[in-house]
């Protein structure tokens, strides 16, 4: 049965090709190639697909590591908020601590609230 060639199933067919002129006409020069030639010409994008996926799991090592050190940073960057919260000359209600993008505590609501009473809606008498 013969396939339509894709580039999808281009491995495929080169190794139905290669099958078959090994075993009916190894001798055989086609299109300026022997069948050595072309055996080393199909291993040329089996070579960049080997590279590709060296490559994906290369990129996939330098997410972890870029997520590690965000991470790294997101510790840094609590350890250094909490620094300037407890730190004497500056503390919650300092400009130092408000341009760090923080609400002074002077400046916070209680964050109390107190729900309100909805009366009870109209009831319609359907007897």
């Amino acid at each position: 049965m013969v396939t339509k060639l894709t580039l999808n199933n281009v491995t495929e067919r080169s190794n139905e090709f290669i099958v078959a002129w090994r075993q009916f006409a190894p001798e055989l020069t086609l299109v300026g190639r022997t069948l050595a030639q072309f055996e080393v010409e199909k291993l040329v994008p089996e070579g960049a697909q080997q590279r590709i996926i060296e490559a994906k799991a290369i990129y996939q090592g330098l997410i972890n590591e870029r997520n590690q050190a965000r991470a790294a940073v997101k510790e840094t960057l609590v350890s250094l908020s909490d620094a300037v919260r407890g730190d004497v000359s500056h503390g919650l209600n300092s400009n130092f601590y408000r341009a760090l993008g923080f609400i002074p505590k002077r400046e916070r609501k209680s964050g109390l609230t107190r729900k309100q009473k909805t009366p009870n809606p109209p009831t319609t008498g359907v007897a």
